[in-house]
């Protein structure tokens, strides 16, 4: 399994490159990462775990490495089977340290390896979610490199578009996720406004998701019945 971790954090961003060659990357490879940051883009390409300075881990694809954000790079499955790419950049300032794979297959292995894996089968799926008065869907599933992602989408709210969730955690029966858009995000989605929010919640004994939701603009509960 090839698998390279990458050192030291990113605290300044004049210290990429060196961060980047104590992971004991060969000289070429160093070579073509400097050169690459000439044209102030590095493309790496490459599955990863991103760690946050808020504790906060998301998984994708590390698709490259600018100046100041580094930009992830998922595919997802949508209910109807139709497939859609996204590319969501993340400022150097909130990152803590970056773990990528060699591979997407290193990655999977790895993940069937972690013991906190058994908790992502209870909650794939696909449902019916009703949240702050609004009807539409949530799916969680796994992605290639075996990691869940979710989208939700809510067909009489804005524009009905897909809205992928950031921060996606399990622990036990509980999940936790983040809905929330700023800028371009918000206007392809029909967002009058940016927003962010917080939905925590569990399974109850009916097999049913519930829990609250609270952030900008709304705050109530929420209920997630899986689809059968």
């Amino acid at each position: 399994m090839i698998m390279e971790h990458l050192k030291g954090y990113f605290d300044s961003k004049e210290k990429i490159i060196t961060t980047l060659a104590l992971m004991g990357l060969t000289a070429g490879a160093t070579a073509f990462i400097q050169n690459q940051f000439q044209t102030n883009q590095c493309i790496i390409n490459k599955p990863a775990f991103i760690h946050f300075k808020n504790q906060d881990v998301k998984q994708g694809i590390l698709y490259s490495i600018e100046n100041e954000y580094i930009s992830i790079q998922e595919s997802h499955q949508d209910i109807d089977a139709q497939s859609i790419n996204s590319l969501v950049k993340f400022s150097l300032d909130q990152i803590h340290k970056i773990i990528f794979y060699g591979n997407e297959e290193s990655l999977s292995m790895d993940l069937k390896q972690d013991s906190t894996k058994k908790y992502y089968d209870n909650f794939i799926g696909n449902y019916k979610i009703l949240a702050g008065g609004h009807e539409g869907y949530l799916s969680i599933y796994y992605t290639k490199s075996g990691y869940p992602s979710g989208y939700v989408k809510f067909p009489k709210w804005g524009k009905g578009e897909i809205e992928l969730l950031q921060y996606m955690e399990f622990q036990g029966q509980t999940i936790k996720f983040i809905r929330a858009c700023s800028g371009q995000a918000c206007r392809e989605i029909g967002s009058p406004y940016e927003f962010k929010q917080i939905f925590v919640g569990s399974f109850n004994e009916k097999g049913e998701l519930e829990g609250k939701y609270s952030g900008t603009h709304s705050s109530g509960q929420w209920k997630a019945v899986r689809i059968p």
